[in-house]
Order: structure tokens, then sequence, then C-alpha cells
């Protein structure tokens, strides 16, 4: 046996312990990022020179596009046309939970992401109201060894 032979042997060891750590973990992860129900990224702005008030706004504004992009999500493509268009205020009793993932505050703008975990069996009860047809099921992630 030469030196690098052993070598190999050893690398493919590392390289199939590696492998199998890695496709291990993969599920939980996906678990946690398959969420229905939560829409995180969703970028906001807004100006003013009331700290307090521009930070509202922004939040406001957050949301808004945030149940739009739970729409998108859940609704059937064909039922858009029926989905309702709400205003922050009527959002904010379907949102269960938000947080502020960056922010950029300066004295006369409020930059922020949001992550918002909106309350399924509100946002299900307002679907089936308008009648649309909706999913929740999202296609899990396929991992492919070789």
């Amino acid at each position: 046996m030469t030196l690098s032979s052993v070598n190999v042997r050893r690398l493919r060891r590392v390289v199939l312990v590696a492998t199998l750590a890695i496709s291990a973990m993969l599920p939980l992860a996906a678990a946690r990022a398959i969420e229905p129900f939560v829409v995180g990224g969703v970028a906001a702005e807004a100006e003013g020179t009331d700290g307090q008030a521009t930070r509202a706004a922004a939040l406001a504004a957050a949301q808004v596009l945030a149940w739009q992009r739970l729409l998108e999500r859940l609704v059937l493509p064909e039922d858009m046309v029926g989905a309702p268009a709400l205003t922050a205020p009527e959002i904010e009793p379907l949102i269960a939970s938000h947080e502020v993932e960056s922010e950029t505050p300066t004295s006369k703008k409020y930059a922020a992401t949001y992550r918002f975990r909106f309350a399924p069996d509100a946002v299900r009860a307002l679907l089936a109201q308008k009648g649309l047809r909706f999913t929740e099921a999202v296609s899990q992630p396929l991992v492919v060894l070789p």
C-alpha cells in the first residue's frame, strides 16, 4: 500500500462522513424553512421627521406587502382576482407576530426588513369567507447525492 492510496481512502471516508452529516441536517433545516404562514424578507421604508411615525409607516407598508406575498403563496392563481386587497389595519389582526430582521434608521428615513408570522386559523377563515380556493402544501426540497 502506498502513502497516496492511504490518503485517498481517508479522503473518501471524510467525504462520506461529511456528506452523511450534511444530508442528515438538510431535512431539519428544510422543515424550519417551509412554513406556509411565515413571510420573511419583507423590505419597506418610510420618510419623515417623527421617528415613531416613520417606523409605523414602514411597518404598515411591510404588512401590506407581506399579505400580498402570502396570498400569492396560498391562493390558487385563477382565484387571485378575487383575493382581498387589505389595508394595514385590516391585516394586523391576521398577524400572530412579527420581527425586524434588519433595520437602518436615520434622522429622516427608516428602512427595515421584516418577518411576519400570520395566524393560520384567521387567514384560513378569511380566505374561506371570501370563497377563495387555497393550498398550504409546500413542496419539500429534494436532495440528490452522487
